[in-house]
């Protein structure tokens, strides 16, 4: 579930074999926007706070728990919705979050121990891979916009450790490891 920035009625809502699926009145009515794409499932939905001049929105495509929608990469649409860009970038992400302050800035991890970042909304870079960590989620603050949090597991449904950048994504440091005490049990 994504939020419009300011428009409490306009929200999105992505489905693992449904798509991506937009309200304008609070839920009362939906409208399918991926009716035309070739991959129904939608793993994260990103909406940058100047959407309503930008019309801009990201999904992660596939189904990010289980297997039922192989990922085609993000798509990016810059129309609302209307046309979709196709792989732009062909990683499944599982979470994608924006840098608060700059929405050019975006931040992927993947299920697979990878944090990708992109500086341009458009191509993707890798800035972190650890090969012990399994999935990776992510979390932002308008409080601290340079800080980048990553809890990553293990293989185990476990907790890995938990990640900080204070650079904008370039440098992660550990934190808290989970061999410490595993947060996630």
């Amino acid at each position: 579930v994504a939020f419009h920035p300011t428009d409490l009625n306009i929200y999105w809502v992505g489905a693992a074999a449904g798509g991506l699926w937009e309200t304008r009145d609070n839920g009362t009515t939906w409208t399918c926007l991926t009716d035309n794409n070739g991959v129904l499932g939608v793993s994260d939905i990103v909406i940058p706070d100047d959407y309503d001049t930008s019309n801009t929105i990201y999904i992660a495509t596939g189904d990010r728990d289980a297997w039922d929608n192989r990922s085609v990469g993000v798509l990016k649409t810059t129309d609302g919705g209307i046309t979709w860009n196709t792989q732009m970038i062909d990683v499944e992400f599982i979470d994608m979050e924006f840098n608060p302050n700059n929405p050019a800035i975006i931040y992927g991890s993947t299920k697979y121990s990878q944090i990708f970042r992109s500086i341009d909304g458009n191509s993707f870079s890798p800035v972190f891979t650890d090969g012990n960590a399994n999935r990776i989620e992510l979390a932002v603050s308008p409080n601290q916009p340079d800080w980048v949090y990553a809890v990553a597991s293990n293989g185990n449904s476990g907790l890995y450790g938990i990640f900080k950048s204070t650079d904008s994504g370039f440098t992660f440091n550990e934190v808290f490891s989970g061999s410490t005490k595993n947060l996630l049990t």
